[in-house]
């Protein structure tokens, strides 16, 4: 988490000094069926919403966000819908109290069932950026 903070810090330096026009975030959450297991401090999906909600806490305002989600839809045991299970949830877009609270439901929402489609995410999460101007990051 200190790591996330400096880079906050740093990319939000450079948005202030007008290196960077805009920082687009794009966070990708693996919802597989493996995601569903236990570590020390509860299911690995639990931790991760909390993980996302703290690093949209240490987030400024002047940030686009969005959310994608893989695995999430179809067990493990449907193959072919599994494996190219993506979901873009919340579209990149202004990080407003609105577009939080969209995005912390759609978070709750999620159960973690299927596949790992990590490569199909990231492509997909990549084309999610088309268009945009400034920065831009996928954190997965």
């Amino acid at each position: 988490m200190l790591a996330f903070s400096v880079l906050i810090l740093v990319l939000w330096s450079f948005v202030a000094l007008g290196q960077i026009s805009q920082v687009n975030i794009e966070f990708l959450l693996d919802a597989s069926e493996s995601m569903s297991g236990k570590v020390l401090g509860g299911a690995k999906i639990e931790l991760a919403r909390r993980a996302l909600l703290d690093i949209l806490d240490a987030l400024p305002s002047s940030y686009n966000i969005g959310l994608r989600v893989f695995g999430n839809r179809y067990p493990a045991n449907s193959t072919g819908e599994s494996c190219a299970d993506t979901q873009l949830l919340s579209p990149i877009a202004p990080f407003t109290t609105e577009s939080r609270i969209s995005f912390e439901q759609h978070l709750s929402a999620i159960t973690a069932m299927g596949m790992s489609p990590i490569a199909l995410a990231l492509e997909s999460a990549a084309n999610d950026f088309f268009g945009l101007d400034g920065k831009k990051i996928i954190i997965l």
